[in-house]
C-alpha cells in the first residue's frame, strides 16, 4: 500500500550529528541541549553510526565513566537507511521489521536527513496505524 509520500517529503532536512571522537557525557549534553533522541556520528559527510536514548540506557547500566568514554565504542554501526525518493509507506515496513524508531536518509551514501516516527506522526498520523503489530 503505497501512500505517495516520499520520505523526503517528511524527513527532518538538518539531523544532529557529530564527530566520533566525542565523549558520551559530551553527546549526552548535546542531545538535551537539541531535544533529540539520537545522534548521527558521521565522518566527512559519510554516516559512521548512530547513539540513541536506549544506548546511553545501556551505557549507564554498566556504570562505566561518559567523562572519558567516546561514543565509537557505544555507537551502533549496523544501521538501517532509507532514501529520500522512498515511498513513506516503505520506510515505516522497514521501522517495524527491524523495530528502530528513526531512520537516517542516505543519496548517494551521503547523509541528507533523518526520518523518524515523530515525522511521520506530524505529517501523517494516521499512517502511525501501520507499526502496530
Amino acid at each position: 500500500m503505497k501512500t505517495g509520500v516520499l520520505v523526503a517529503d517528511a524527513m527532518s532536512v538538518r539531523p544532529v550529528t557529530v564527530p566520533r571522537i566525542k565523549t558520551i557525557l559530551e553527546c549526552a549534553k548535546i542531545m538535551a541541549q537539541k531535544r533529540v533522541g539520537s545522534l548521527l556520528v558521521i565522518k566527512e559527510e559519510k554516516l559512521e553510526g548512530i547513539l540513541t536514548e536506549k544506548d546511553l540506557v545501556h551505557f549507564l547500566a554498566k556504570a562505566l565513566d561518559p567523562k572519558t568514554m567516546k561514543i565509537n565504542e557505544v555507537m551502533k554501526t549496523k544501521i538501517h537507511t532509507v532514501a529520500p525518493e522512498e515511498d513513506l509507506y516503505d520506510a515505516i515496513s522497514l521501522m517495524k521489521r527491524e523495530k528502530v524508531r528513526r531512520l537516517p536518509v542516505l543519496a548517494k551514501k551521503k547523509l541528507v536527513g533523518m526520518l523518524t516516527l515523530n515525522d511521520i506522526l506530524t505529517l501523517q498520523p494516521t499512517l502511525f496505524d501501520l507499526l502496530d503489530p
